[in-house]
């Protein structure tokens, strides 16, 4: 009995320090993977989106990825901000790449640290954030050496 309790303490001690150190979260890899299919294509409704008030980082960072998918994939994508007004047309699409903090209900999220990033993948989004302007610079960083 002793054996089987010390083999249960051992896996859960390993688990909970393995899920400690993870600085992204993503839903599925396939479906982004399936996902930059459609990009490579040519063929998809995708835009960047930013917060109206985005940080240099963050304006940075959507620009970087915006030229890493011409560099890989031939094509520009649009940049837009997430500005909305009632009476106007929405600049809303069902395939977005959110990039730092938007007003899509996709790209909220629980608090993260200051130099953590999130990477997930919600619905047709792509949610690229951090706790920082920096660090939403390294989430979309990651995303390109990691799945492109």
């Amino acid at each position: 009995m002793k054996n089987v309790t010390l083999i249960f303490l051992l896996f859960a001690i390993v688990l909970i320090l393995t899920s400690c150190n993870k600085k992204e979260t993503l839903k599925d890899t396939n479906d982004i993977k399936s996902m930059f299919a459609v990009l490579s294509e040519g063929i998809s409704d995708f835009q960047i989106v930013r917060g109206e008030y985005a940080s240099d980082s963050e304006l940075e960072a959507t620009k970087y990825l915006r030229a890493k998918i011409k560099d890989i994939y031939g094509f520009t994508l649009p940049i837009t901000d997430d500005f909305e007004k009632e009476g106007y047309k929405s600049n809303r699409r069902e395939y977005e790449i959110l990039v730092g903090l938007t007003n899509r209900e996709e790209s909220k999220t629980e608090k993260v640290k200051n130099d953590d990033y999130i990477i997930r993948f919600s619905d047709n989004k792509i949610v690229l954030t951090g706790g920082c302007g920096s660090a939403c610079y390294n989430a979309v960083e990651y995303f390109i050496e990691n799945y492109f």
